[in-house]
């Protein structure tokens, strides 16, 4: 089933679809057209006031979801109680009678297929589009079919009898700096930003410099107190260890994976350092040099620390994502004679500066690697490469990486 959901969701609802919210970012960050704009809404309590029996409509309603059928009815086709409890005691009872169960494995999906004709009918015979993630939903295209397509769905909620309401409070539009646009917004009720727009876990914005500084501020404050605390004396040195390279580390993956290597370098490198600061304060170890950096830097199965290099990986973590969902972007290119080297476009210039590097490491990378960058827009139009294609990539460099590091090593006696 897990296979046959995407296909049934896309090309609007990319929540259970490879890449996910690193997909639905991407998209929106592409910036193929610098006139259109991208407007967020919000839906209130959009989990818990679903009505159940539009979730159900939808789900009975897809045929190929009929080995689901009769678990939802189990799940779903009754009122179900909920107990209050007090001392070991029941003290009063409730009904769940709306929206989907919190922790259900099927209220997701339920409640994803529900939105779908709200999500499509918003956009059907206009010159805009749409990307969401569950509950958050994105149009955007041109000013005039993207503020029809917002105002179809606010109406839609209500004309529908969906039970939903948007909050208008955090509806949010990212536009160019134009007065007649800003003017759009102001007739229809909709505040609007025109640097950075905030969406599903990073920003997206028209310059690249607004991105770098937003990306320079916001690390230090999410992870300084991590830092902090794996300082702790209390702490103990494998623990601290542990910590950085299974819990630290990983908080950089998505935003490595969303925003382009040259975007993110700074960042990742400011990050790298301060891991590395850590360890060594940690360990009571003098500072690094770049032999010693390197090696700390392999897996652990390779002899190393396992403390990989952000800035390192995030040239492959980007440009491997975005050869997962590369399929969504290509039908909102203009034209295929834009996917060319000299492309003023950046999300093609990134791709390949992203090649470049993975070319210019002289080895044999695995497949479904195209060998020149041109190809990358072809080979991926309709055969995305299957999850884990970073791992066998970066797998590959890290074992290049070691063998070099042991022939510059001295010999022993």
């Amino acid at each position: 089933m897990r296979d046959l959901i995407p296909s049934i969701l896309e090309p609007i609802q990319l929540a259970f679809s490879q890449g996910g919210s690193e997909a639905a970012h991407n998209i929106l960050q592409a910036d193929l057209h610098p006139d259109w704009i991208v407007i967020s809404m919000d839906i209130s309590n959009a989990f818990n006031t679903r009505k159940r029996s539009d979730i159900l409509d939808a789900l009975y309603g897809e045929s190929r979801l009929a080995p689901l059928w009769r678990l939802a009815d189990w799940s779903y086709g009754s009122p179900s109680p909920l107990l209050l409890m007090q001392h070991g005691r029941v003290i009063s009872e409730l009904l769940s009678s709306q929206g989907v169960k919190q922790g259900d494995p099927l209220g997701s999906l339920g409640f994803a297929l529900s939105m779908k004709h709200l999500y499509s009918d918003s956009i059907n015979g206009l010159d805009c589009h749409a990307v969401a993630i569950m509950d958050d939903i994105y149009f955007f295209g041109p000013p005039g079919p993207a503020f029809i397509a917002a105002n179809r769905f606010d109406t839609s909620l209500a004309t529908n009898n969906t039970g939903l309401t948007i909050n208008r409070k955090k509806n949010l539009a990212l536009i160019p700096n134009d007065r007649k646009i800003k003017d759009l917004c102001d007739k229809h009720q909709i505040r609007y930003v025109t640097k950075l727009l905030p969406a599903l876990g990073g920003v997206i914005g028209r310059k690249r410099a607004d991105i770098m500084k937003w990306l320079k501020n916001r690390w230090r404050k999410m992870h300084k107190s991590l830092f902090d605390n794996i300082l702790d004396p209390a702490l103990p040195s494998q623990h601290a260890c542990l910590l950085l390279r299974m819990c630290v580390l990983p908080r950089m993956n998505y935003w490595s994976r969303i925003f382009p290597p040259e975007v993110f370098y700074p960042t990742a490198k400011a990050f790298d350092q301060v891991v590395l600061e850590t360890f060594c304060t940690k360990l009571l170890l003098p500072p690094l040099d770049n032999v010693a950096r390197e090696q700390v830097s392999l897996p652990i199965y390779l002899g190393g620390f396992g403390l990989r290099s952000i800035e390192y990986t995030s040239k492959v973590a980007w440009w491997t994502a975005l050869a997962q969902y590369y399929h969504l972007i290509d039908p909102l290119v203009p034209s295929p004679q834009l996917l060319t080297k000299v492309s003023t476009i950046p999300f093609i210039q990134s791709q390949y500066y992203s090649h470049l590097f993975l070319s210019s490491t002289k080895v044999k990378l695995p497949r479904p690697t195209p060998p020149r960058a041109e190809d990358f827009f072809i080979d991926f139009k309709n055969s995305p490469p299957m999850s884990g294609f970073q791992r066998k990539i970066m797998s590959v460099l890290n074992k290049d990486r070691a063998e070099r590091l042991i022939s510059q090593s001295p010999l022993l006696p």
